[in-house]
């Protein structure tokens, strides 16, 4: 099985036999010892940065430098000056000579990411690097020879680029500067493509995570990271991952703090929390609620406490039953301050009923269920141990 090395991994990791990465893994390993250009595509947050590294680690270069210059965002001007360098007293503020990074990439690797992002104009340059393969300074009259390897990267649509750039010369991609670039073409493939490899994805980000003390395994005592429930695993195998792999590393790594912060050696369904929302971890099914609660202080039940609740028969079976607030506070496990912040504004409040519904009201999903799921295990505790499962008549008033 091919084997992609990521930087900062302790081991290579073995994605599976029918993932599309697989095909990626045999590119690298046949075109990283030659000196072709490679242009890499795929969508934000795919890891085309990281690729770009695997090409110069398994390259003949890997001993020289790997320099990486992000083409979105900057100035032409100053890109420019980035690139091919300047000589002093080209431009105001040019107190001395400078090397592009063609210069400082000699003999190792040059990155363009986002090329395509490259003005019309800084495209024409460029071109004329790739074919000479020398540059001249800003404000210089001296063509200097490079031999940096040049990977790009680019997330853009390369037939609709290309398009672009036949109709309106200054849009899109130039297709001399394409086929310049893309003397091996490598596409990565969005992580919904790909999600049988979510969980070697998220055992190494927990790893990585877990690690980030910055102790470098001496000092402190390192936690191991947690494991991944299997509700938990279904979760984020199920979610379409818009930011790909980059939203799938924040996801574990919050994921991870939270298990670490509650102590717990598993993570479960409600630490994990998507980028693009609140709370929710989870879209809703009939008859079920799955929802992130609030991050605990003073209680750890939630996180102990089954993870689906299904509120309407929890509502049904204790309908009626009238509790006062140190009942619940015994009941629930939640102590009676945290308790009191729930309901304090409305002390009519008295049925397991009302107080579901003020929850959701004035606290919010995620704060109901949390109370809702240690109500529910209090419930079953009490139903092993053989007492009356009624509640209000098994606790003191």
């Amino acid at each position: 099985m091919p084997q992609l090395q990521v930087e900062n991994s302790e081991r290579a990791l073995d994605f599976h036999d029918h993932s599309p990465m697989q095909e990626v893994a045999k590119e690298i390993n046949v075109f990283a010892p030659s000196n072709r250009n490679v242009l890499i595509t795929g969508g934000n947050g795919t890891g085309k940065e990281t690729i770009a590294k695997l090409i110069h680690q398994n390259s003949k270069r890997k001993d020289n430098t790997f320099k990486v210059i992000n083409c979105a965002g900057i100035p032409e001007t100053l890109l420019e000056s980035i690139l091919f360098g300047h000589e002093k007293g080209s431009f105001t503020g040019a107190d001395k000579q400078r090397i592009g990074a063609f210069e400082a990439a000699n003999g190792g690797t040059l990155f363009l990411d986002e090329v395509g992002e490259m003005s019309p104009q800084m495209q024409t340059k460029l071109l004329r690097v790739l074919q000479e393969k020398k540059v001249m300074r800003v404000g210089g009259n001296e063509e200097i020879p490079v031999t940096a390897r040049i990977i790009a990267a680019t997330n853009i649509d390369i037939p609709w680029a290309l398009e672009r750039n036949k109709i309106n010369p200054a849009e899109g991609l130039r297709s001399d500067l394409y086929y310049r670039l893309a003397q091996v073409e490598m596409h990565v493939p969005d992580l919904r493509e790909r999600k049988m490899d979510i969980p070697v994805l998220v055992e190494h980000f927990a790893k990585k995570e877990a690690a980030s003390c910055g102790c470098a395994g001496g000092g402190c005592d390192c936690p191991k990271p947690p494991k991944f429930d299997t509700d938990s695993m279904q979760l984020l195998t199920e979610h379409d991952w818009p930011g790909n792999i980059r939203e799938l590393e924040n996801v574990v790594a919050r994921a991870v703090v939270r298990a670490e912060y509650a102590k717990q050696d598993t993570v479960t369904p409600h630490m994990l929390r998507w980028s693009h929302t609140k709370n929710a971890v989870a879209t809703r099914k009939p008859g079920l609620i799955e929802i992130a609660p609030l991050t605990p202080k003073d209680d750890a039940v939630a996180f102990s406490a089954v993870d689906k609740v299904d509120v309407g028969a929890l509502l049904s079976k204790f309908n009626g039953q009238t509790l006062n607030m140190n009942q619940l506070a015994t009941a629930t496990g939640i102590n009676n301050h945290t308790l009191k912040r729930f309901v304090s504004d409305d002390p009519s409040i008295g049925t397991v009923e009302k107080l579901g519904h003020y929850l959701m009201k004035t606290r919010g999903e995620g704060e109901a269920i949390r109370f809702f799921r240690a109500l529910m295990k209090r419930v079953d505790d009490l139903e092993k141990s053989g007492k009356d499962a009624d509640i209000g008549a098994s606790l003191p008033a």
